[in-house]
């Protein structure tokens, strides 16, 4: 469950888990990504892909699937390599008086990368925190941060070869991901997180807990998709 965090705008709400690099997901382990013939694959779309130790992959769970001023992020996952291990840092806002501190441990998190990684992220995940950090008057701390978004190279690579380029049709397509039962649908997440507003917030619901397993699993397979991509380019 998360734990809380004292940072100087309030308490921000955060769990950690690490994982081995041999940890599996679908059909690469986690360390696959580090792999040199992935980066040597990387090349041709990216001439100086990133040290994936350095890099930071983010997803975002949000109170609309829209992009507007009134859009919330209540849930931000992050997947980082460290000491040899892949972290996994979800922040979770148990209410939105909480926000500014869930911002401030996210920029602190920014502000130890070098690149960010994500799945559509220069079009809806990336904007929207921008303009949270607006409203709480927190500065983007690294506006000239690298970002590869993985679903344009998702595009550019399978669009019209695969029936879609979503995350979960690239899940079943390309990387073998197979999630539990009680993942719980995209469409369904910010409804869900409504819900436990009205229900009191606090500690996590079972909903709550299957929110935070269809972000993580976000996470793992972006991890998964860009060892998939320097896999297939590296190859003649």
């Amino acid at each position: 469950a998360p734990e809380p965090v004292a940072l100087s705008s309030g308490t921000a709400w955060a769990r950690w888990e690490a994982y081995p690099l041999t940890r599996a997901h679908g059909r690469y382990a986690l360390g696959d990504s580090l792999t040199p013939t992935t980066r040597d694959g990387w090349r041709s779309l990216v001439p100086d892909p990133p040290d994936l130790r350095r890099a930071l992959f983010l997803d975002t769970e949000t109170t609309s699937l829209f992009n507007s001023s009134g859009t919330l992020v209540f849930l931000i996952g992050l997947g980082y390599i460290q000491d040899d291990r892949f972290v996994l840092e979800q922040i979770f806002l148990r209410d939105p008086s909480h926000e500014p501190a869930m911002l401030e441990l996210l920029c602190q998190r920014l502000a130890s990368h070098r690149w960010l990684i994500t799945f559509n992220g220069r079009v809806f995940d990336v904007p929207l925190l921008q303009s949270r950090l607006l409203l709480s008057r927190i500065n983007w701390p690294l506006e000239d941060m690298p970002h590869v978004d993985l679903w344009r190279v998702a595009r550019t690579m399978w669009q019209g070869v695969l029936p879609s380029c979503s995350l979960g049709a690239l899940e079943h397509h390309l990387l073998e991901v197979r999630r539990e039962q009680h993942d719980v649908p995209g469409a369904l997440i910010p409804h869900l997180y409504r819900q436990y507003l009205l229900q009191g917030g606090g500690e996590l619901t079972p909903d709550m807990r299957r929110v935070m397993y269809h972000n993580a699993q976000d996470v793992f397979s972006m991890v998964a998709l860009w060892a998939r991509v320097g896999d297939l380019l590296a190859q003649p």
